[in-house]
């Protein structure tokens, strides 16, 4: 049996990193996706205070956006992290898979800061009514 070269073992060394990398990235993308998951599927909830609260104020925009479509948001929200560890299961090249994470993570948390940013408006503009500013 000949010993393995020294390229033998880096390429090995490179694909069980590559591995490790793509396995801290799918956790990641879990993590925030349960977040955006979980504040998706809380839509109802904010949409039901502010009929309540507000009345007939206008919402804000990003928040009449998220309240109108509080449907297919935790659809999306959902769809995402399947996205992020379908790319890395089931890409080859590295990089590709790398970076179809990257973007799949990139959507979730701009999904994520822009309906906690919505959801928040309200109150944010409720408060500074209160305060007089």
């Amino acid at each position: 049996m000949s010993q393995p070269t020294d390229n033998v073992i880096l390429q090995i060394q490179l694909r069980n990193l590559a591995v490790g990398v793509r396995a801290i990235a799918i956790v990641i993308s879990l993590f925030f996706g349960y977040l955006n998951i979980n504040t998706s599927l809380k839509i109802h909830l904010f949409a039901s205070t502010f009929r309540d609260m507000l009345g007939n104020r206008p919402l804000p925009s990003l928040t009449g956006f998220i309240a109108n479509n509080q449907d297919w948001l935790p659809l999306v929200a959902i769809a995402l992290p399947l996205i992020a560890i379908g790319s890395a299961i089931f890409i080859k090249n590295h990089r590709r898979a790398l970076l179809g994470v990257a973007v799949s993570l990139f959507l979730i948390l701009l999904q994520f800061y822009l309906t906690v940013s919505g959801l928040y408006a309200p109150l944010m503009d409720t408060m500074q009514h209160l305060h007089g500013a």
